[in-house]
C-alpha cells in the first residue's frame, strides 16, 4: 500500500502526468520548496541532517528535477 506522501501527488489533479514534484518533496520532508531546491542546488547552504531527509524522500518519491526549469 503506498504511502500517505506517495498517493499525496498522484491524486493531484493539476499534476496529470502523476510525477512529484518540488512541493511534493518538501511537504513530505517538512521544509520549504526553497529548503529542497537549495539542497539539491547549493547543498552547502543546508544542514547535513536537512538535506539528508530531502534526499531521502526524493529517492522515496522518486523526484526528478523538471529539466525546463
Amino acid at each position: 500500500f503506498p504511502s500517505h506522501d506517495t498517493a499525496r501527488f498522484r491524486m493531484n489533479k493539476q499534476n496529470p502526468k502523476n510525477v512529484a514534484t518540488l512541493h511534493d518533496v518538501a511537504h513530505a520532508a517538512g521544509v520549504s520548496p526553497g529548503t529542497v531546491s537549495r539542497a539539491l542546488t547549493r547543498p552547502e547552504l543546508v544542514a547535513d541532517e536537512t538535506r539528508e531527509k530531502i534526499l531521502k524522500v526524493i529517492d522515496r518519491l522518486h523526484y526528478v528535477p523538471d529539466a525546463r526549469a
